[in-house]
């Protein structure tokens, strides 16, 4: 368990953050702050530069939340995979 999956509401959430982790490891990049917003359950934010807030954690996971946003999003693009995350952080 990671200090960042800690933060994690769900068990769909903190897959999520597992999965983000080893993304953010292969594209070299490094999770430099996290924080939580809303009521339980929480959405995580993480962050790639200092107050960056660039990847959004909604308690589905991957799941598209019930109101019809994505589940997780990098630089407010919406990202199941990791060529989805790699194209978010180039286009940002």
């Amino acid at each position: 368990m990671s200090q960042y999956t800690r933060l994690a509401s769900t068990d769909l959430q903190e897959e999520a953050i597992r999965k983000i982790e080893s993304w953010v490891k292969r594209a070299k990049k490094y999770i430099v702050g996290a924080d939580t917003i809303g009521k339980y359950p929480q959405t995580v934010i993480l962050d790639l530069t200092y107050h960056g807030s660039e990847i959004y954690v909604h308690s589905d996971g991957f799941e598209d939340t019930e109101y019809g946003n994505p589940g997780v999003t990098v630089c407010g693009e919406p990202v199941y995979n990791y060529e989805d995350f790699k194209n978010a952080l180039t286009n940002a």
